[in-house]
């Protein structure tokens, strides 16, 4: 993934989205990631992410309700969910690999093949449990920081492993770098 096609939608550019929307991180996440693999027009934003929101619906792995800090994205079901989004946007040269355990080896592995990690907090200090996209890692030092699309903050935020905190990830991999896509509406 080519750096000027990250993207930082946040969770407040699609909160009227519809009748409203309630604990959406993980669509709004897999929106930037969409737009990152994809030439698509960032004016089609809602578009895309209403999209994205309703086959999270219809497949029973986002809910878009906030009751007694329940709803949001079935976490274990985020691989499915990210696999259904490609295939409905037409980015067949992405492979969603498996959800696993955050590992600083793993994350920096995928990040220096190019692919998009799609990160899932856990009872972290400040994003509790959130999803996010990380789109590189740069030396620091003797540190490496992150760069991740929070979806709260317009702008990167730069995080080390530390205080990356306990989580999930799952790496989003383009197999075919020299296409390009645009979503079709």
């Amino acid at each position: 993934m080519k750096k000027d096609k990250e993207t930082y939608f946040t969770t407040r550019a699609f909160d009227k989205v519809g009748r409203g929307q309630h604990r959406h991180c993980g669509p709004t996440a897999i929106t930037n990631a969409v737009f990152s693999l994809s030439d698509t027009p960032k004016e089609k934003a809602e578009e895309v992410y209403r999209d994205i929101a309703k086959i999270g619906q219809r497949r029973l792995i986002f809910y878009n309700f906030d009751f007694l800090r329940f709803g949001g994205t079935v976490d274990f079901l985020s691989p499915a969910y990210l696999r259904q989004i490609m295939k409905h946007f037409h980015l067949d040269d992405v492979r969603v690999h498996r959800r696993q355990k955050l590992s600083k080896e793993s994350l920096i592995r995928a990040l220096r093949r190019g692919s998009i990690i799609y990160l899932q907090f856990r009872h972290h200090e400040r994003y509790e449990n959130h999803h996010t996209l990380v789109y590189e890692c740069i030396d620091y030092g003797d540190d490496v920081l992150f760069k991740i699309a929070d979806g709260w903050s317009q702008k990167p935020v730069y995080l080390s492993y530390e205080q990356l905190g306990k989580g999930y990830m799952i790496e989003i991999e383009e197999t075919s770098r020299n296409q390009e896509h645009t979503v079709n509406r």
